[in-house]
């Protein structure tokens, strides 16, 4: 792409071939992981020893305009709580810092780990500075499992299911 003087990251370029007749997709391969292989993977101790924090992008219409959203959820691993969350137009370090804030105050203290994907707005300098501030164990999941956030994950799912249209 680049030594073509296009800008656009490999994936793009591969889309918009596609969709111009010009590229057949190649299936990509999954490596798929026995469900007993990972059984047990996660260990649940005690309230608030452990948080896991996802982003979930929620579409709404207002006024005949649609709207996308991140709703940052912190939830507490052991019990399963929701103990924190903050809404924004984009999942970024702001939204999962604010709903750890919220989950410290749900929660009465500070957890001993928090989970999040590998997003890069969830690596953050911001993110590791305010975690090791409190002295929490910055933990992220292994890309592709989302069964290591699994708690964050069926909140979502949970939520999709019985969400209505919002309008």
């Amino acid at each position: 792409g680049a030594d073509k003087g296009i800008e656009m990251p490999r994936t793009r370029i591969s889309q918009v071939l596609y969709a111009a007749g010009l590229r057949d997709r190649k299936p990509r391969r999954r490596h798929r992981i026995d469900g007993e292989a990972v059984r047990g993977a996660i260990e649940r101790f005690f309230p608030n020893a452990q948080v896991a924090t996802d982003g979930k992008y929620v579409d709404l219409t207002l006024d005949g305009e649609r709207h996308r959203f991140c709703w940052q959820l912190v939830t507490d691993v052991t019990t399963g709580a929701y103990l924190g969350l903050d809404v924004r137009d984009q999942e970024d370090g702001i939204g999962f810092l604010n709903a750890y804030e919220q989950a410290k105050c749900t929660a009465g203290n500070t957890p001993v780990a928090a989970l999040r994907d590998n997003r890069a707005c969830n690596v953050s300098k911001a993110v590791e500075e305010g975690l090791a501030r409190d002295n929490v164990l910055s933990m992220t999941s292994r890309k592709g499992r989302p069964q290591t956030n699994g708690m964050t994950e069926g909140a979502f799912g949970l939520f999709e299911q019985s969400m209505p249209d919002i309008a």
